[in-house]
């Protein structure tokens, strides 16, 4: 009769939330590899099934924790430039093309891991989950600006908490039931 019911909030880790708030938003070198190095355990190779098969899907390879801890203590980049204006007077028909392309120190082609793979776990005292985590770089005034995107994050707690709630029915004997408490009452209501 809904006079009863349990609410559980899901408290997330200290781990979940490094990531998760360092994500999206672009960070100086000097950020990246401080981060970096203090979440360098989460950093694993990646074993899943999701994990590997994001990493087919999106055509990326894993970098290893030793090569993004390489990347974090410093890059060395060259940026060359190029602006091609073409314009045909009898037709009207215009070109702009901008060409931007780096390199590594002595001009070697520049290798940097698009992907590396955490392993977190979203929830206290819940399971730990292999996260794909895609690296993207740019230049900004002769800085080099780092960012990370978590693609799937929702995913990951929707799998979190019905891995959770499938766990405690199972322990319980009781029935799991999915839904909202938007139409339930507190008693004395009429």
């Amino acid at each position: 009769w809904r006079r009863n019911r349990a609410v559980y909030e899901f408290p997330l880790t200290p781990e979940w939330k490094a990531w998760i708030d360092f994500a999206g938003k672009e960070r100086s070198q000097r950020d990246f590899a401080a981060f970096l190095e203090e979440r360098a355990i989460d950093i694993v190779i990646a074993t899943t099934e999701n994990a590997i098969g994001y990493a087919e899907r999106a055509a990326v390879r894993f970098a290893s924790a030793a090569q993004v801890m390489a990347l974090s203590r410093g890059l060395r980049l060259n940026v060359s430039r190029e602006v091609a204006n073409e314009e045909n007077l009898e037709t009207g028909e215009r070109n702009l093309v901008f060409r931007e392309q780096h390199a590594g120190a002595g001009n070697q082609p520049l290798a940097i891991p698009r992907a590396f793979c955490v392993q977190v776990a979203p929830f206290e005292g819940g399971a730990a989950y292999q996260v794909p985590v895609r690296l993207r770089y740019r230049i900004d005034g002769g800085a080099v600006l780092w960012s990370i995107v978590i693609p799937g994050v929702e995913r990951f707690l929707r799998d979190a908490v019905t891995e959770a709630a499938e766990s405690v029915a199972a322990k319980t004997g009781c029935a799991l039931f999915f839904g909202t408490d938007a139409g339930a009452r507190t008693p004395g209501e009429g």
